[in-house]
């Protein structure tokens, strides 16, 4: 049950009147309403009536939510008094209302009536000296309300047209194409900016159609209610947002806009989706969108094979491409784009010099949705050119499985054109090259683990010291892959102990690590015997979580200095942080038998009394 307490003392009856509106507000579903703990219910009230006012009382709640309350007037007559309050909901006309709160003293305490506008079940209605004032401010209240509503409305739709006025669409040129409007208006909508997409409802035009209210209101209503709107979002993740096609005549015009989500490249055809939008012209010669209840709830059209294809030309028209001057470069840069899920920059890698099937591109495409659902990392194994052909091998590295298996490799096919290197989705590579790829495929997953640069540590192992400034390199590197979930440039700077545990103790931590989506800053380089370590602290992106702080180590291996990812090294804070020191150290002796480890147990000393000294910091 929601219990509120809604005056005390001698509070002024308007700022009782703001604050039960504000308490009423604030109720949701789940709550219970009480009328006799929120108003001064008369006590003998029916069960009948209780229950009536409750609902009404629930119905006002409902109307409230959202709302920025304001104080219109007071009146007050003896222990009597009626309050004008303004319900407002940004711009939105039609939604704006004054609401009349009725009040009464109660054990010197002013407490809200029942109902609404009223003096109705507070027990007074046969008080001679209540009848006169109960009635006057009754009256008042129900003349004003409606009237300052009305006055009220009527100032938000002035504000509203000056709001229009100052928008980018209204201040577009007159001759903006509807392509080009109907972009605007989409990013407007995704944002729920109610002047400017009025703005591309006509709402820009000097004379004001007859319908353009009824317009304002049902696209307010629908900003205000609709949890999601049946429109394409130029600003969403992983989307492709095109025009395919624009029909225009002397006063009407249609726009088709291809949706592709780039997550649902497994189903093909699914992830297109697309939309038409009837325009109209204007007095003015302006071009808007022809206002319906359909618009903001567009049901989207599965295309058929020819519309597929005009949206493969039009997409890649809309991302001319960056040429780059090797295969590798073009490669890591596509790579770059796959791992980061930017299609736009992927596509940005394509030639125009041959055309390119709708097939084609949403198996170029695909590999968007291995990176973004299963979190693979793709990684380059390797290029080779002959003429002006090359081929990219690579492989979408899953964390859970190590294992490098021949069926997973995938490959680009680059051209080389006037302007530099390009890929060519659905071409084939080439007899020769094939064969170099099959050759590659073939290789074991050890060869490509040391290609990567991951090193082995092989039992028993010497330690070594490490210069300072290779230290402090070598470290900042391994903080920059671990923030930029650089899996090649993690490889590069780690080792694991000989055999297949190893590989899989880091690719765990890994994994860990890249879905933590930390921010991971490198605050000191610790020496001490022959031990090196680093203070890490990974602070994630909620501000309100701590900071996790590590201290990982540096090895000795036959390739130089490395991070052992599994013998990282918690602040002992808990007893379950400890256990997992113990192990890591346990582990550490297994390798290096021959060195000493008091020399970690004071770097570790030194890295808790740092953490303690960051945290402490504002």
């Amino acid at each position: 049950m929601l219990s509120v307490a809604l005056a005390a003392g001698e509070q002024d009856p308007a700022a009782v009147a703001l604050d039960f509106l504000g308490k009423l507000q604030k109720v949701t579903p789940s709550d219970e309403i009480d009328a006799t703990e929120m108003t001064a219910l008369f006590p003998g009230t029916t069960e009948a009536r209780r229950t009536e006012i409750e609902s009404a009382l629930r119905g006002l709640a409902n109307e409230l939510a959202g709302a920025r309350l304001d104080v219109v007037e007071s009146r007050t007559e003896g222990s009597l008094a009626g309050v004008l309050m303004s319900a407002t909901f940004g711009l939105n006309a039609s939604a704006a209302r004054v609401h009349p709160v009725a009040l009464i003293v109660r054990d010197d305490t002013w407490l809200p009536a029942p109902v609404e506008g009223t003096f109705e079940n507070l027990g007074i209605d046969y008080l001679p000296d209540f009848t006169a004032p109960s009635h006057r401010l009754a009256k008042w209240m129900k003349d004003e309300a409606p009237k300052r509503t009305r006055q009220l409305r009527q100032r938000l739709l002035t504000d509203l047209r000056d709001s229009i006025r100052r928008t980018e669409i209204a201040r577009m040129p007159a001759a903006t194409p509807p392509a080009e409007l109907l972009m605007h208006f989409l990013e407007a909508a995704a944002a729920r900016d109610l002047p400017s997409v009025l703005a591309a409802l006509g709402g820009a035009e000097d004379e004001l159609s007859e319908d353009f209210q009824a317009t304002a209101a049902f696209v307010a209503s629908s900003f205000k209610r609709a949890q999601e709107l049946g429109l394409p979002d130029p600003s969403a993740p992983d989307h492709l947002l095109t025009v395919i096609e624009e029909e225009t005549k002397p006063s009407t015009a249609v726009v088709s806009v291809g949706d592709f989500d780039c997550l649902k490249t497994r189903r093909g055809a699914d992830a297109l989706r697309v939309y038409a939008f009837d325009f109209s012209r204007t007095s003015s010669g302006r071009w808007q969108l022809v206002p319906s209840s359909q618009l903001l709830f567009s049901s989207p059209a599965v295309p058929s094979p020819e519309v597929q294809e005009k949206f493969a030309v039009a997409l890649l028209a809309a991302h001319p491409p960056v040429a780059a001057e090797s295969p590798e470069i073009l490669a890591r840069r596509a790579l770059q784009a796959i791992a980061t899920c930017d299609p736009g920059s992927l596509l940005e890698s394509v030639t125009r010099e041959e055309s390119t099937p709708f097939d084609a591109l949403v198996d170029f495409l695909r590999p968007l949705t291995t990176a973004r659902k299963l979190r693979r990392r793709p990684v380059l194994l390797g290029t080779c050119t002959i003429g002006d052909r090359a081929a990219a091998l690579w492989l979408p590295f899953d964390l859970s499985h190590p294992e490098i298996e021949p069926d997973r490799f995938l490959h680009f096919t680059l051209r080389r054109y006037d302007q530099g290197w390009l890929l060519a989705p659905g071409q084939k590579p080439g007899d020769e090259l094939d064969a170099w790829i099959e050759e590659q495929s073939a290789r074991p997953g050890n060869h490509w683990y040391e290609k990567l640069g991951l090193a082995e540590v092989a039992t028993p192992a010497p330690l070594r010291e490490t210069p300072a400034d290779e230290a402090g390199s070598i470290f900042a590197g391994w903080a920059d892959a671990l923030q930029r979930q650089d899996l090649a440039g993690a490889f590069a700077r780690a080792a694991v102990p000989a055999g297949e545990d190893g590989r899989r103790h880091l690719m765990e931590y890994l994994g860990t690590e890249f879905s933590s989506d930390c921010d991971i800053q490198l605050l000191k380089v610790h020496t001490e015997g022959s031990w090196t370590a680093a203070t890490l602290r990974h602070q994630p992106q909620d501000p309100k979580q701590p900071a996790t702080y590590l201290l990982h180590p540096l090895i000795s291996t036959p390739e130089g200095p490395r991070i052992l990812a599994e013998a990282i090294l918690y602040t002992e804070d808990t007893r379950g942080r400890r256990l997992l020191n113990d192990l890591a150290r346990k582990r550490l002796a297994a390798l290096f038998p021959s060195a000493d480890l008091d020399p970690l147990r004071e770097i570790l000393r030194r890295h808790e009394a740092l953490a303690e000294e960051d945290r402490s910091r504002p």
